[in-house]
């Protein structure tokens, strides 16, 4: 929980996955023949390396498999994404922003006179309960024609298990949970 409302990190983190485009509100024009009358032209850059943006999307990923994204997979939603909840301290904003490899979707949920959201039964209304079942209905939808993708692993990562409780690695004997972690270059 957080006491104000920050940009969302999980969009910043699917935006700089290899490089970010200038904003734009246009993709392309096209006239009532179907040819092309304009199309936009992105400037782009690198903004983080690779292998730092799949650590995190990796970390996102298991908000969805491990943590309070779960409500994606019990919905049904099974192909690959990431994604972080979110509500303030006083139950007034409720948010999920989630990312498959090929969209990002941010749903947003209170009331426009800003007070506090509560169930029936007065506790408060989390990003869990309120946002992201309307997330995963949305992706359901939208991504039914898309084809799979999972997001690439670029070179330099591999994965390690490691306790799911306290974070440190396990032995090859311990069952453990895969996490993604940059190789070390020799200096």
């Amino acid at each position: 929980m957080c006491d104000r409302w920050i940009w969302p990190l999980p969009i910043q983190y699917w935006r700089t996955r290899v490089s970010t485009n200038q904003p734009y509100l246009v993709r392309d024009v096209f006239t009532p023949e179907q040819k092309l009358a304009y199309k936009q032209k992105t400037k782009s850059h690198r903004v983080v390396d690779p292998q730092t943006s799949y650590v995190m999307v990796d970390m996102l990923r298991g908000v969805i498999e491990q943590g309070t994204g779960r409500g994606v997979r019990s919905a049904g939603f099974r192909r690959p994404c990431a994604g972080k909840t979110g509500t303030t301290n006083d139950y007034r904003d409720a948010w999920f922003i989630g990312f498959t490899p090929r969209l990002v979707c941010a749903v947003w949920v209170g009331y426009d006179d800003n007070r506090p959201m509560k169930t029936k039964w007065n506790s408060g209304v989390t990003g869990a309960v309120a946002a992201l079942p309307v997330w995963t209905r949305f992706m359901k939808q939208a991504m039914q024609n898309e084809p799979y993708t999972d997001f690439p692993i670029p070179p330099g990562i591999q994965f390690k298990k490691v306790d799911a409780t306290t974070g440190e690695p396990v032995t090859p004997e311990q069952s453990g949970m895969p996490v993604a972690v940059r190789i070390k270059k020799n200096l």
